[in-house]
């Protein structure tokens, strides 16, 4: 039987600062609900429309045979993570430069992912001292690696299955994360200005989304293993949502 513990609204909180900080969420959460409009805020400037942007298109494929733990590090933009049935670490989408550039080709062709190979794989695509640009990348990753993923800014959406502990952090938008519907694991989910909910793992486990606005916490045990023996699956967000969802395997 799965068990919940559902932080309550943190205590000795004054009431005129849970108004300032509800006001504060609320406003995050209408930026970051769009995303265009939330990047060209964080990124600075106007973004260029969709007819004007300057993008370029990437494939990669990094071995990732020898590592046990996967990290990955995004500074902006939309990502989505899968799990796949190989040893390698691919990359495809494109990069986009998120305000008009005369050069905007030539700077594109210099932004390069950032990786190290070994027991710990890493991944980086960082900010960069030339034009801002934003990621719309997949990101396909060995099966049953553990993984440890951050994105600064965007919105990311995640398709996991355990045993390998994952943890997924975001500093600002949305991150949402589906797991197979039978998944056993130890969940913490947090948002300090924002919502955490779950939903789909059954009755007993809360199928209603739980949600807070101001220190938003879900700590349980999910699955029918007993706790301590379990992957642990962490999802943090300092600005916006958290959802972890159970669903039924494709196909």
């Amino acid at each position: 039987m799965t068990e919940i513990a559902l932080d309550p609204k943190p205590a000795n909180v004054p009431r005129r600062l849970n108004r300032v900080n509800r006001r504060h969420t609320m406003r995050t959460r209408h930026t970051l609900l769009n995303l265009p409009a939330a990047l060209a805020v964080i990124l600075g400037g106007e973004l260029a429309t969709a007819d004007e942007r300057e993008s370029r298109e990437v494939n990669y494929a990094y071995d990732a045979s020898a590592a046990k733990l996967i990290e990955i590090d995004i500074y902006a933009g939309e990502v989505r993570l899968e799990q796949g049935d190989t040893n390698e670490v691919r990359v495809t989408g494109k990069l986009e430069l998120v305000r008009q550039h005369t050069k905007a080709q030539e700077e594109l062709a210099k932004i390069e992912p950032k990786v190290e190979t070994g027991e710990s794989f890493t991944l980086t695509l960082a900010k960069g001292s030339g034009p801002r640009y934003a990621v719309d990348i997949t990101i396909t990753v060995p099966r049953g690696v553990p993984l440890d993923v951050y994105l600064q800014y965007g919105e990311m959406n995640v398709i996991v299955t355990p045993p390998n502990d994952a943890t997924f952090a975001l500093r600002a938008g949305e991150l949402d994360i589906n797991v197979p519907r039978e998944t056993v694991a130890d969940v913490v989910a947090s948002a300090a200005f924002g919502e955490v909910s779950l939903s789909g793992f059954g009755e007993e486990d809360g199928d209603a989304p739980r949600k807070l606005l101001v220190g938003a916490k879900y700590a349980g045990h999910v699955g029918s293993a007993s706790e301590g023996g379990a992957p642990k699956l962490t999802a943090t967000v300092t600005f916006g949502e958290v959802s972890i969802d159970a669903v039924e395997p494709a196909g």
